[in-house]
């Protein structure tokens, strides 16, 4: 009878918090190995059949114990080399033949270059005893993240073990960000593993930067006829150092076989006046040379570099775009010996007033902690109406890329543009005179508006107490839900001494109290908190006027009589007005209007304070002058009840009728005149109406006066003096 064996793995979890693995061979009958499985609640079954002579697998399985290199490389960068995998197999027979599937999934997205076939450039290599030996079948991406090797074949040699090896795999870095480790998942689909999750790389910041002059001054600046870096000092053309500071040992390196290129810097300029050019040292010396290059502003003796191979140095690329992707540095380290001294500059090309440069890496020690600087030269020709300003730069490693996967054309390597913190600490100068120190100031930290207000602004003073130019930028933190009530200006930048603007806005606020929180950072320069607070009252109510309700006109008011309120915030549920206190009459308001009779109990008194109340809040008081007797007039009526017009006219010795105010007051001596055209007409009747009107009836001349003419009304006031209003026009026909 035909026998075949049995292979399966069980996976039980019953008291143990890891999972164990549990393989059991059952040789004999299918029907003995089915009433085994009956009996078998716990496990999974996977069957293999095959003759007796094919047993040498199961009889001796291969075992394999990964592990990894973890390689420190940059947090900023998207298409970082990883640490290598390594399987160590051993168990097996010689002379076996394995054929396997190995995948690795990493943390992060893989970020090689695919070829014209869309396979990846990483690469598996296995060391069964006779040397390392590269598999026929390429690396599939089976996800972004994830390399699998199908079909990896070889033969167990005499020891009965092998060397798996798995490198060359790119990752991005920038996802996870500095101090974080990447972490690699082994999965097969027939050897047996020894755990299967390897650390393969932990991600490092690795560009710090110091700016003397982040902030270039625009301003006169000869040049020297022949440019070179002894010219430039000795002209005294303006320049500002910028220095770059590797965060780890090996951070900035040169170019390797799988790399496009070595270490490179992006320098990125921006606001130049119109103009200006600007010079870079076309090579630059790092600190453990024979002399560092340096203009003396970030320290150092001044110096174009002398250079020692094996040491730090940057050269200019020329042709490389605004990314930083492709062109060559001007030469290799090959080309200076030691105790060469450098001197060349090349010009930066604007548009604009931007642009950009870039410096390779050509020399390095991977042992030191290096760094560099080198000064941004500026030439800048008088000009009228020459604009002042400030130049800003910005650097980062490069090219700058947003390609963080696999992908055929991307740079390698590539980073994410991100600004790089601050060195001092690692070159230990944070306290050098020639670095900036914020100082800041706020003049007053409050605001007091009501909701329909205006916008209000108050100050910070911002200064560089220290040496070269302050980069700063600012945040607001808002306490509580609301926010966007304040704003600041100048939310960014870099100078010697600004003023920024902080405005709180009530648009859209509740009555109550808001705070918020400006922080102004300048980095390593140090930081400033100023926290605001807002205060929303009620609608701001204001009066402005108090004139005679009548003609509009300034002057006393009479008690008794119609006024006239101008304001604003009038509108409410409950409005009311008081002059010294006691209410008048409200007969007509709105937003920015109160028609209001005068009470009579003022009678006595030459002046009142005068306050609108509305739901219960209430204006400041304005002072009116109160007088017996200041009139007005509303208008007129003809004989027939009509009003006069030039339409409209009244006919000659017919009677009207005058409405007017402030003509009669408790104590007036009720004397009532009547003008027309400059001379008086008969008063028949003057007389008192509800709500502060006054009437008077006057006969008019039966003469030929006809068409518009002048009409007064007027009063006796105080010591007999006659008081006359506003004239109006009067038709007649």
């Amino acid at each position: 009878m035909l026998h075949v064996r049995w292979y399966y793995t069980c996976s039980c979890n019953w008291y143990r918090p890891s999972r164990v693995q549990i393989k059991m061979i059952l040789m004999g009958p299918i029907s003995r190995f089915a009433a085994e499985l009956s009996r078998s609640t716990l496990c999974r079954a996977v069957l293999f059949a095959s003759a007796l002579s094919c047993t040498s697998f199961a009889q001796s399985p291969l075992r394999c114990l990964p592990s990894a290199t973890n390689l420190i490389n940059h947090a900023e960068g998207l298409a970082e080399p990883s640490g290598d995998i390594f399987l160590n197999c051993s168990g097996g027979t010689a002379g076996t033949a394995v054929n396997t599937n190995i995948s690795i999934a990493y943390t992060v997205p893989i970020t090689n270059r695919l070829n014209n076939t869309g396979y990846p450039d990483a690469t598996l290599m296995v060391n069964s005893g006779s040397g390392p030996v590269s598999t026929s079948n390429p690396p599939i991406l089976t996800a972004v993240n994830t390399l699998t090797f199908n079909g990896v074949a070889f033969t167990l040699g005499a020891s009965g073990s092998a060397q798996i090896y798995i490198s060359n795999v790119r990752l991005a870095m920038a996802i996870v960000g500095a101090n974080h480790p990447v972490t690699a998942t082994i999965s097969t689909n027939s050897l047996a593993m020894s755990g299967n999750v390897v650390t393969v790389a932990t991600a490092n910041t690795g560009l710090y930067a110091t700016f003397a002059g982040t902030g270039i001054a625009n301003f006169m600046s000869q040049l020297p006829t022949t440019l070179n870096w002894a010219n430039l000092i000795a002209t005294g053309t303006n320049f500002a150092s910028t220095r770059v500071t590797a965060g780890f040992g090996g951070s900035f390196s040169t170019k390797d076989t799988t790399s496009d290129a070595g270490t490179r810097f992006l320098i990125r300029y921006s606001n130049f006046t119109p103009g200006a050019t600007v010079y870079l040292p076309d090579y630059v010396t790092g600190n453990d040379s024979m002399a560092p290059t340096a203009a003396g502003d970030l320290g150092g003796t001044q110096s174009p570099g002398v250079y020692r191979p094996g040491t730090l140095l940057l050269a200019r690329v020329i042709g490389a775009d605004s990314t930083g992707v492709g062109g060559a540095p001007l030469a290799t380290a090959a080309s200076f010996g030691t105790g060469y001294t450098f001197g060349s500059v090349t010009q930066v090309p604007l548009t604009g007033g931007a642009g950009t440069a870039v410096y390779e890496v050509i020399d390095a020690n991977p042992n030191v902690l290096e760094y560099a600087q080198f000064p941004t030269f500026v030439g800048l020709a008088p000009a009228a109406n020459q604009p002042a300003g400030t130049a800003i730069e910005l650097i980062s490693f490069a090219p700058t890329s947003a390609a963080s996967t696999a992908t055929p054309g991307a740079p390698v390597p590539r980073f994410a543009a991100a600004n790089p913190p601050n060195d001092c600490s690692i070159v230990g100068d944070c306290s050098a005179n020639y670095l900036p120190v914020l100082s800041a100031m706020a003049l007053n930290l409050q605001f007091s508006v009501s909701p329909t207000g205006n916008v209000l602004s108050q100050t910070i003073q911002v200064n560089n107490t220290g040496g070269g130019f302050l980069a700063f930028n600012t945040a607001i933190a808002y306490q509580g839900s609301a926010s966007g009530w304040l704003t600041v200006t100048n939310q960014s930048g870099s100078m010697q001494h600004t003023t920024l603007s902080v405005t709180a806005n009530p648009a859209g606020l509740a009555q109550g109290t808001y705070q918020a929180t400006v922080t102004i950072n300048a980095g390593n320069a140090g930081t400033a908190s100023f926290t605001y607070t807002f205060t929303v009252g009620p609608p701001q109510i204001t009066v402005s006027s108090a004139v005679n309700a009548a003609s509009f006109q300034a002057g006393p008011l009479v008690p008794g009589s119609l006024a006239t309120l101008k304001g604003t915030n009038f509108t409410g549920k409950a409005v009311s007005v008081t002059f010294n206190g006691i209410a008048g009459t409200v007969l007509f308001s709105n937003a920015q209007q109160i028609n209001v009779q005068v009470p009579a109990a003022l009678a006595s008194n030459t002046s009142a304070q005068v306050v609108v109340t509305v739901d219960g809040d209430s204006s400041q008081p304005i002072t009116v002058q109160l007088a017996n007797i200041n009139p007005g007039i509303f208008g007129v009526l003809n004989q027939d009840n009509t009003v006069n017009s030039a339409s409209n006219p009244a006919p000659s010795g017919t009677v009207v009728q005058i409405f007017a105010t402030g003509l009669i007051s408790p104590v007036s001596s009720g004397t009532i005149v009547v003008g027309l055209a400059n001379q008086g007409i008969p008063t028949l009747y003057s007389g008192a109406m509800p709500n502060g009107l006054q009437q008077v009836n006057a006969q008019l001349p039966s003469s030929s006066i006809s068409g518009s003419n002048v009409l007064v009304v007027c009063g006796t006031g105080t010591g007999g003096q006659l008081v006359c209003s506003p004239a109006v026009t009067l038709y007649l026909k």
